[in-house]
C-alpha cells in the first residue's frame, strides 16, 4: 500500500486522486448522507461512485455528429499528459473547448513547429511538456504568440552568461574531483590485491 508521502509525490503504486470542492444545499447533503449509509460508502466515495455512474448515461455529440456516452469519450480522450488528452479533445469534441484551451492548443502548436516538428495541426507533447505551465499561463492571460514564443526560445536556448559558465565550471570541477578520488580509491584496492 502506498504511503500518503508517495502518494503527495505520486510514486509507483500510489493512488493519485484530486479535490474539488462542491456545495450542496442542506436537503440535498442529507440526501447524499443517507445514500451513502445505504450503500456503506463514505460520502467521498459514494460522489464519486455516482458521478462515474453519470458517465454512462450522458452523452456528447462527436464532431462527425455521432453520439457517445463519456464513458465512451474517457476511453478514447484519456491520457495521462494533459497536452495529448487537450489535442484528442479538439479531434473529437472541438465544441467542447474553452477559449482559453484553444488558444493553448494554438500555442503549443506554434512551439511544436518553432522546434522543427511539421506536424500540421498536431502537437509534439514531449517537445512541449517542459513549456506547458507556462503555455497555459499565457494563454488564460490572452499574451501575443510572438511574445510567447520569445520566452520559449529564451527558455531553450539561454543567453551565454559568466554566472552559467562559472556555474558548469564548479559542477564539472566537483564532478571531476569525485570520479579522480573514486579512482585512485580503486587504484589503491588494486595494489592491496597484487601484494
Amino acid at each position: 500500500m502506498a504511503t500518503t508521502e508517495q502518494r503527495r509525490k505520486g510514486e509507483k503504486g500510489a493512488a493519485r486522486t484530486e479535490v474539488v470542492a462542491v456545495r450542496f444545499d442542506p436537503r440535498t447533503r442529507f440526501g447524499l448522507e443517507l445514500a451513502a449509509r445505504a450503500q456503506r460508502r463514505s460520502i467521498s466515495n459514494y460522489i464519486e461512485w455516482s458521478v462515474e455512474q453519470s458517465f454512462k448515461t450522458v452523452n456528447l455529440e462527436t464532431s462527425s455528429g455521432q453520439q457517445e456516452s463519456v464513458d465512451q469519450a474517457l476511453h478514447a480522450l484519456w491520457n495521462i499528459s494533459e497536452p495529448v488528452r487537450l489535442v484528442r479533445l479538439k479531434s473529437v469534441f472541438p465544441h467542447l473547448l474553452t477559449f482559453d484551451e484553444q488558444r493553448l492548443i494554438e500555442l503549443a502548436r506554434l512551439v511544436s513547429m518553432q522546434f522543427g516538428f511539421q506536424g500540421g495541426e498536431q502537437v509534439e507533447s514531449e517537445l512541449i511538456a517542459p513549456y506547458w505551465d507556462m503555455l497555459k499561463e499565457h494563454a488564460a492571460l490572452g499574451t501575443a504568440s510572438d511574445v510567447v514564443l520569445a520566452k520559449v526560445k529564451e527558455l531553450r536556448d539561454p543567453p551565454i552568461t559568466v554566472e552559467r559558465i562559472d556555474k558548469r565550471i564548479a559542477e564539472l570541477d566537483a564532478k571531476h574531483k569525485k570520479d579522480i578520488e573514486w579512482l585512485k580509491a580503486k587504484r589503491k584496492e588494486v595494489q592491496a590485491t597484487k601484494a
